[in-house]
């Protein structure tokens, strides 16, 4: 994952989770942490990423702001600096929080499984199609967590040790330089449905080649998936042909 060097001193730190909880979009959020022996025994998202947007903002010098944020999911970080003129200038990145996501094959028909739901959007409700995933929490593995959002939002668990992750060992940056995160591709490819999902969410089976045919059509709003599916589409080519659909 994403590390953030704790390099500032703990005064730092604390003065930047006072200026993240005035911050006005943050002002309902409880930081309620608890750390015994730099490990978090109990934890709220929310306060989790307050804690981490804070050890960010005292690496990247006394005025790194936050422009704008959608916690726990994301935030805009800004901070100035001298262009090689001798201009002013002010570098800005969004720190989305690291995740894991699961590509698991249905073991009989070989078909992936995705879930379809409801996102609320400027224009309204629009229906997406969605890879199993989500935000990866404190003490768990980037394999773990994706085996546990594939439980919790279809139902379904890998029935076999098979796995194969996509990107480098630290994870995949979908924008290198503009975007800080990591992103953990899980491949399972033997899986079935063994429960109702805990998300109420509707699951659904399709082949790799209906995933590209509907991100060819720009259904797709996140990018990601569907390149990884390309990824998994070629490996499946050259070292599992008879799992591809």
């Amino acid at each position: 994952m994403v590390k953030i060097p704790a390099s500032g001193p703990p005064s730092a730190v604390s003065a930047n989770l006072a200026l993240l909880q005035d911050f006005p979009y943050n002002s309902s959020a409880k930081f309620n942490i608890k750390e015994r022996e730099d490990q978090v025994v109990s934890f709220d998202r929310k306060a989790y990423a307050l804690e981490e947007l804070a050890r960010l903002l005292s690496t990247l010098g006394p005025e790194a702001r936050i422009l704008t944020e959608n916690l726990p999911y994301s935030a805009v970080v800004g901070w100035p600096f001298v262009r090689s003129d001798g201009s002013a200038g002010m570098q800005t990145r969004t720190r989305v929080w690291d995740g894991a996501f699961a590509f698991a094959l249905d073991e009989e028909t070989h078909k992936m499984f995705v879930v379809r739901q409801q996102r609320e959007t400027p224009d309204g409700l629009i229906r997406t199609v969605e890879i199993p995933g989500g935000g990866i929490d404190p003490g768990n593995s980037p394999l773990e967590q994706a085996i546990a959002e594939l439980k919790e939002e279809t139902g379904v668990v890998p029935t076999s040790d098979e796995v194969h992750q996509f990107g480098p060992v630290k994870g995949f940056n979908p924008i290198d330089g503009l975007i800080w995160t990591e992103q953990y591709p899980f491949l399972f490819p033997k899986a079935r449905k063994e429960l109702e999902p805990e998300s109420g969410h509707e699951v659904h089976l399709m082949s790799i080649s209906e995933i590209i045919e509907m991100d060819n059509k720009n259904f797709f709003r996140d990018p990601y998936s569907p390149y990884v599916v390309r990824r998994i589409q070629d490996w499946l080519k050259k070292n599992r042909p008879e799992l591809l659909t």
